[in-house]
């Protein structure tokens, strides 16, 4: 639930360090491992984000900015798709560590689908 909620947050504040493609789109990561490990991967289309204020966004919240999150060790994942002003968010939040059973039940009932690792 944290990570839905910073999720959120970090697509209102601009998110964590990456990179820009050529087509507007971008993927970054940000690994927070402040109260328990978790690390959101965003992939996005139709909006421009800057990797400073990525970077920023993530570290400011206790993150780590990155390119992609490690899959090894993690309990699962939960994919969600947004879409703002013109631009499609998609965030998949990787737990470390939880009972994959209630971490699913957070997922779908946020509608978003569950990812094994």
């Amino acid at each position: 639930m944290r990570a839905l909620t910073l999720a959120a947050t970090l697509l209102t504040v601009s998110a964590c360090g990456g990179s820009n493609d050529i087509l507007g789109g971008s993927t970054f990561s940000c690994d927070i491992s402040k109260d328990s490990h978790i690390c959101i991967d965003y992939s996005w289309s139709g909006g421009a984000f800057t990797s400073a204020a990525e970077s920023a966004a993530c570290t400011s919240q206790g993150g780590t900015a990155g390119t992609a999150c490690s899959h090894s060790g993690a309990v699962g994942a939960c994919k969600l798709t947004t879409e703002s002003g013109g631009t499609t968010l998609n965030t998949t939040s990787w737990y470390y560590a939880g009972k994959a059973a209630d971490l699913m039940t957070a997922c779908t009932a946020q509608k978003g689908t569950w990812v094994a690792p």
